[in-house]
């Protein structure tokens, strides 16, 4: 077996729709009547056309309605600020009053290619210390030195 080709097909990747837009309104956390978060925004998407000179031309956005739901909502509330450019990964669903197409964002996050910002990569819930396996710089610097170090490759001469 080629040990360099991957096991994993794409068939066996959970795909879904993906989106970058900007929030075009401050986005509202509001609470359905069951008491699950509800977060909501106008969003907007950059529309260009390649001139046959092969200049870009900017045309207007394009405007829509983003919801998120639980977890995610209360995040991206806390995270999103209108004119924030971002990268949203869910599904189009069709709003039962109205008719119209939303997206419905199962994951959020910001553009990097126009947003600076730092990453804080502490755990985010806290777990017993039973089931965590620490992250460490020690831990780290052992599981590189187990990489670099030269293995056996099964070949005599």
């Amino acid at each position: 077996m080629d040990t360099d080709t991957p096991v994993d097909t794409v068939d066996s990747i959970a795909l879904g729709v993906s989106m970058k837009g900007f929030f075009a309104t401050m986005p509202e956390l509001t609470y359905s009547e069951e008491g699950r978060p509800v977060f909501f925004a106008r969003f907007g998407i950059e529309c260009h056309r390649t001139a046959p000179d092969g200049t870009r031309i900017r045309l207007e956005p394009r405007f829509g309605s983003v919801f998120a739901y639980g977890e995610t909502a209360e995040i991206a509330h806390r995270q999103f600020r209108k004119y924030d450019v971002f990268i949203a990964h869910g599904q189009i669903e069709t709003n039962k009053n109205s008719g119209k197409q939303q997206f419905v964002a199962e994951d959020f996050g910001h553009s990097i290619l126009r947003t600076r910002y730092e990453v804080d990569r502490s755990p985010r819930h806290t777990v017993g210390e039973s089931q965590r396996q620490a992250i460490t710089p020690d831990s780290l610097n052992r599981s590189r030195r187990r990489r670099e170090q030269p293995q056996p490759t099964g070949i005599s001469r």
